[in-house]
């Protein structure tokens, strides 16, 4: 793993080294820290899903919330918005992620190999991002500017280039499926449960007849969520490995992106499960359907006016 991810992870550092890399990464992961993280993910499930209804295609919702996790993490981690240059990040990002349980030979073709290749160009990439950043070519309100903020500080209270550089990807390879298969089996769930969906809606709809149409959601209007947020969090359920020092540092990026795409599905369109194979990935060690649960999206309003004719 210390190849793919980097030695100085904080998936792999030891000890006090992983103390102080995790103490000085947390702070723009906190709930506050994502306020105005909230405005920038909302407008890619509005414009996204938009399109795919349009379209009358249907989706993988897996491979869906994939894409758009992908490209808001990057929004949020690196203001990373080219399409072009999201989709090398991207691509790089799968091969060292498949790399992370490769047998490690370095031998062209193998998947560690392309792993290893991949990671270089990450760190050629992220390493440039930081320099221009550092020379005041480029600046953005973002994470890494609030991990270079700390450059002034004492040694043991900022974060060298190979340690922003490896934590970078740790977190780009970490919350990629993570956060989108949650996403395919709420979709899957609300499907299967329409009193579910019907209670979800009320409160989603409560909560945009609150607000200026038009306008981005906010910090505040997550938090209100309390039937999306809540109701999986039943008192005393067994979580293993669910807290302390090693407990996700993107948890609460996560739950932004998953509310925000909730509420913008929800109280926007019906969908239709078009392959209700529940069999699973083999392979993969996230449990994900196989078939990434494609659905066909139909606007509420058209389908109101399709009753009421």
């Amino acid at each position: 793993m210390a190849d793919a991810v980097g030695k100085k992870s904080v998936l792999y550092a030891k000890q006090e080294s992983h103390k102080r890399i995790r103490r000085l990464l947390s702070v723009p992961f906190s709930m506050d820290s994502l306020s105005t993280f909230v405005k920038k993910i909302d407008k890619m499930p509005i414009e996204r899903l938009n399109k795919l209804e349009e379209s009358g295609k249907s989706f993988s919702v897996l491979d869906f919330g994939m894409k758009m996790n992908f490209d808001a993490m990057c929004n949020m981690l690196m203001s990373v918005t080219d399409d072009s240059l999201l989709r090398q990040i991207e691509k790089d990002c799968i091969d060292v992620d498949r790399s992370v349980l490769a047998f490690p030979v370095l031998i062209p073709g193998t998947t560690y190999y392309r792993g290893m290749k991949a990671r270089k160009r990450l760190m050629e990439s992220f390493r440039e991002m930081i320099a221009r950043r550092r020379s005041g070519m480029e600046t953005s309100e973002d994470f890494l500017h609030s991990i270079l903020q700390r450059d002034s500080c004492a040694p043991n209270e900022e974060l060298d280039d190979s340690e922003i550089i490896d934590n970078l990807i740790t977190l780009l390879i970490a919350g990629k499926t993570t956060t989108a298969s949650a996403i395919m089996w709420c979709v899957k769930f609300l499907d299967e449960n329409r009193e579910v969906q019907y209670r979800l809606r009320e409160e989603q709809h409560a909560i945009a007849r609150n607000k200026p149409e038009g306008t981005s959601l906010t910090l505040e209007d997550l938090k209100s969520m309390s039937y999306g947020l809540k109701e999986t969090q039943k008192p005393y359920s067994f979580i293993p490995f669910g807290s302390g020092p090693r407990t996700c540092l993107g948890m609460n990026m996560a739950k932004v992106i998953m509310l925000v795409f909730l509420h913008r599905l929800i109280t926007a369109y019906n969908w239709t499960v078009d392959d209700l194979d529940p069999s699973l990935e083999k392979k993969s060690h996230i449990p994900r359907l196989r078939s990434g649960c494609p659905i066909t999206l139909k606007a509420l309003n058209k389908a109101k006016q399709a009753w009421m004719t």
